[in-house]
């Protein structure tokens, strides 16, 4: 009876065994190397020779994905650029504006200027050359200087002959610049 529970483990372990074997072989599982490494099988079954390691070739979609991955850090370093560009037209053009703000308000003053030059100018047409000296003697020379070319060229001539010589040499200097 010992003789026939002995064969019916064998024909168990048989009947197992075989499935497991087939299945991890077609799986690609070394079964042959793990049992090699097992003490009592060691004596049985010899170790496989180390097998070289298989290279497994790359399919052409992850060929595909590597390069469309490169061209998009290749895109993000373009839109990086491209922002960095961005931002620096626009901090130009907020300059630009600031400078044409500043050029109306300038011309605008200048506009003003030219007004108040031009009803000064008519203030001083009935007045006598020599109040007028008097007066812009008591001026800086630009506003002198903007009053006498808004003169009629007769009555500021007898302005600067009136004037002290050194004044109306800078003014006649200026006028020439």
């Amino acid at each position: 009876m010992a003789k026939r529970i002995i064969l019916i483990i064998v024909i168990v372990l048989v009947v197992i065994m075989v499935p497991l074997f087939w299945a991890a072989r077609t799986t690609g599982f070394n079964v042959q190397a793990l049992l090699s490494k097992l003490p009592i099988t060691s004596m049985f079954i010899e170790a496989p020779p180390e097998a070289e390691p298989v290279i497994v070739p790359i399919s052409p979609l992850e060929t595909e994905n590597k390069e469309l991955q490169g061209q998009i850090r290749e895109l993000q370093e373009q839109i990086g650029a491209l922002e960095n560009e961005n931002n620096q037209l626009k901090s130009e053009n907020e300059e630009i504006k600031r400078e044409i703000t500043d050029l109306r308000a300038e011309i605008l003053t200048a506009a003003n200027l030219k007004a108040n030059a031009q009803y000064t100018t008519e203030l001083y047409k009935d007045m006598k050359p020599a109040d007028i000296v008097k007066i812009l003697d008591n001026m800086d020379d630009e506003k002198a200087l903007l009053i006498l070319t808004e003169l009629e060229p007769n009555q500021a001539s007898k302005i600067l002959a009136l004037m002290d010589p050194q004044r109306a040499a800078l003014l006649t200097k200026l006028l020439l610049e």
